[in-house]
């Protein structure tokens, strides 16, 4: 078991810790080490405004969040979208509009065939 040291506060920082302590850790010891702990592994410093690291590391997180989005938007476009217009195509019997134009088309020249047949075969 380690070894107990006092340490000198003044009256109001040791109030204000055991407050703080209290709703943090079970002990006071525990509740320092973790404080501690934290600046260490941060690289902070109670010295130092946290202001620039604090926006430097929002700017990183938007970032990554737009190119997030500019990936979602990219795979509903290329690939969401066409899948689910073959989908309903193939569900709903309803051609698409390419199918349409080639089915207009082979209609045309049936008919050009029926109606006309010395022009199939001068073709």
């Amino acid at each position: 078991m380690e070894k107990f040291v006092s340490i000198r506060f003044k009256e109001s920082t040791a109030e204000k810790f055991k407050v703080f302590s209290k709703c943090t850790a079970k002990t006071n010891s525990l509740a320092l080490a973790q404080m501690l702990l934290f600046f260490e592994k941060s690289g902070l410093s109670p010295y130092e405004d946290c202001s620039d690291s604090m926006k430097q590391l929002e700017r990183t997180v938007v970032k990554r969040i737009d190119g997030l989005i500019a990936i979602l938007k990219n795979i509903e476009k290329m690939q969401t979208k066409p899948t689910q217009a073959m989908l309903l195509a193939l569900l709903d019997g309803t051609p698409n509009e390419t199918e349409q134009v080639q089915q207009e088309k082979v209609a045309k020249y049936r008919e050009k065939i029926f109606l006309n047949p010395k022009a199939s075969t001068n073709e």
